[in-house]
């Protein structure tokens, strides 16, 4: 799920398919994409794989791709528009399919096309004036790929390049980062009063050691400790929103500092959309030892929910699940990305869970 920035104004079909990389991040490939406009609020784009064409049963297959782009149901559509990119079987199997579930809830649909290469293909069956061999469009002459740079949005070749830009720093970087992530938790450790020598610490059922099961729990810690964490958080604000980038050491600290309950809060509590929080938590999830990147990876997902970048959201999400299922707010942004809920929806979330 994607939302489109305000500052783009997509005009032709040759618009919107100039447009949707820069929306989704990369160039989709064997996908679907659903572009689904309100009568106010920010449209939301939905991208879905289609189903290779060898599986058992191809019809069940498009049926479950069809069900997925249907999501945009739940934002109240009063429009939508289609862009299938793959085979002509496959992606006309796909968008019959979610053209009549879209008809059936009287959502109009004004373009429903085949993309591949620099051609696209008319869908829809009634149409007798678009040409049989598809017609040609140039994104690099188009202005909105100008207005899109200019928004700060880049496009990577594909969802798996998009992946790798989370993957944790390699060689020397790592060696020092987990260096750094280690003198953090032996800080930290120290602090709280526990045992420094990783062979004296005890280890809960969910892995985690007792200092790390008191930073958990607000109440545990010493107000001074929080205060510090608070310090940290706001410190690491203040040096990304300025252009700036983390030092090792205060990258290891935040990644520490934020298993506080009071810290986490905080951070949620300042969580938007802004290009700035993207790069902040960007940097600290694949720096920090990936053990400590659950809550970084969630607060980047939101970060990018809320700016309608919902293919990095997803990738975020998932990676935070996977460090630790229990991180805040993990869950609840995994299905409401899964049901297609616009950035408006999520935002309400956040405010009335921190202000209940």
């Amino acid at each position: 799920m994607n939302s489109t920035p305000g500052t783009l104004r997509l005009r032709s079909t040759e618009d919107l398919l100039t447009a949707i990389p820069y929306l989704i991040g990369y160039h989709p490939t064997d996908s679907v994409v659903c572009l689904a406009v309100r009568d106010a609020g920010t449209p939301v784009i939905v991208s879905a794989a289609l189903p290779p064409l060898d599986v058992d049963d191809i019809h069940a297959a498009t049926e479950a791709v069809a069900a997925d782009v249907a999501a945009v149901f739940a934002v109240e559509a009063s429009r939508a528009y289609l862009v299938g990119y793959g085979g002509p079987a496959q992606v006309g199997m796909v968008i019959a399919q979610v053209w009549a579930a879209l008809d059936a809830v009287d959502v109009a649909v004004p373009i429903a096309v085949r993309a591949t290469g620099r051609r696209y293909f008319c869908i829809d069956p009634d149409c007798d004036t678009c040409p049989a061999g598809g017609t040609a469009y140039d994104p690099d002459t188009s202005l909105i790929a100008v207005q899109s740079v200019v928004a700060g949005l880049a496009v990577l070749p594909d969802r798996a390049a998009l992946a790798a830009s989370l993957h944790p720093v390699e060689g020397q970087r790592r060696t020092d980062m987990d260096a750094a992530c280690d003198r953090a938790s032996q800080r930290m450790r120290a602090m709280l009063g526990a045992p420094a020598n990783t062979a004296e610490r005890a280890v809960n059922s969910a892995g985690r050691t007792a200092a790390e099961r008191a930073v958990a729990t607000a109440e545990t810690v010493p107000a001074w400790v929080v205060e510090a964490g608070l310090d940290a958080l706001a410190d690491a604000l203040a040096t990304a929103e300025a252009g700036q980038v983390l030092s090792d050491d205060e990258v290891g600290w935040l990644a520490v500092v934020l298993r506080i309950g009071v810290v986490q809060a905080a951070a949620w509590s300042v969580n938007t959309g802004d290009t700035w929080q993207r790069q902040l938590w960007t940097d600290v999830v694949r720096r920090a030892t990936p053990a400590l990147t659950a809550v970084p990876a969630c607060l980047l997902a939101s970060t990018a929910y809320l700016a309608g970048n919902g293919a990095l959201a997803n990738i975020a999400v998932q990676q935070a699940l996977q460090v630790d299922p229990g991180t805040t707010f993990a869950r609840p942004m995994d299905f409401a990305l899964s049901r297609g809920l616009p950035p408006q929806a999520w935002q309400q979330v956040l405010h009335s869970v921190i202000q209940g």
